[in-house]
């Protein structure tokens, strides 16, 4: 007897999808903010209590406040990358 697979439906696909990460490693805080690290994930702009829950974030590193950082090995890599770019 063959196996029925049941077709997922839109929510079910929906729950099934990975967690995503997306990384930006800056020299300068593009924000203005002063943080070390900037996160982001998808909000409603009408209300923003309201999340999409697709497990998609965004990082932004900024190596120029990694002073701020307390995880030792993050901060080690943004101070290579701030005393790595190219002298003026």
């Amino acid at each position: 007897m063959s196996e029925f697979k049941k077709e997922q439906t839109l929510e079910e696909k929906y729950k099934d999808l990975k967690t995503s990460f997306v990384i930006f490693i800056c020299v300068d805080d593009i924000f203005g903010k002063g943080l070390p690290k900037y996160t982001f994930e998808n909000l409603c702009q009408k209300n923003p209590k309201v999340k999409l829950n697709d497990r998609a974030y965004k990082y932004f590193f900024i190596s120029k406040n990694c002073d701020k950082i307390l995880d030792e090995r993050q901060k080690a890599f943004l101070l290579t990358i701030f005393h790595a770019r190219p002298r003026r």
